[in-house]
């Protein structure tokens, strides 16, 4: 892969995290614009990877996005060459980084949502905190099987 099509890689991925970002919190791309003193035009090529994000510009972003800086590149260094696969449709980066099938941005949101909740409660080593999270999870859905 040439240097120019690697850079646009990187570009669209960095776009895709902070778009994902942004619609966690519900966020207009026109409220998220006003926040760092941009338009939404500019937020829509950013996420698009059209345009590439100054670092002062990353930097804003990321505070209004409550997140770390490194938040939009984290798991590209591990997709290696599977980051590729984003920007030709084969696959897309969940809320950790890691690429998902293509068709899952089209799902439900609760089913991206439990995707999401599975991996998360996968990730807790403690199996008490694990057992009690689950227990708040059942207790919040009223009615879910044990």
């Amino acid at each position: 892969m040439s240097r120019e099509n690697r850079q646009h890689t990187i570009d669209a991925y960095v776009g895709h995290r902070l778009r994902e970002r942004r619609q966690t919190f519900r966020m207009a791309q026109d409220t998220l614009a006003r926040a760092v003193g941009t338009s939404y035009q500019q937020i829509q090529r950013y996420e698009s990877g059209h345009y590439r994000i100054p670092a002062s510009r990353l930097w804003q972003l990321c505070q209004v996005l409550c997140v770390s800086v490194d938040y939009p590149f984290t798991g590209l260094e591990q997709q290696g060459a599977d980051a590729d696969s984003f920007v030709t449709g084969e696959a897309i980066p969940d809320a950790n980084g890691d690429l998902l099938p293509r068709g899952w941005e089209r799902s439900e949101p609760a089913a991206v949502d439990a995707f999401a909740l599975v991996r998360c409660i996968a990730a807790i080593r403690d199996p008490a905190i694990r057992s009690g999270v689950m227990a708040l999870i059942r207790d919040l859905g009223r009615g879910l099987p044990e």
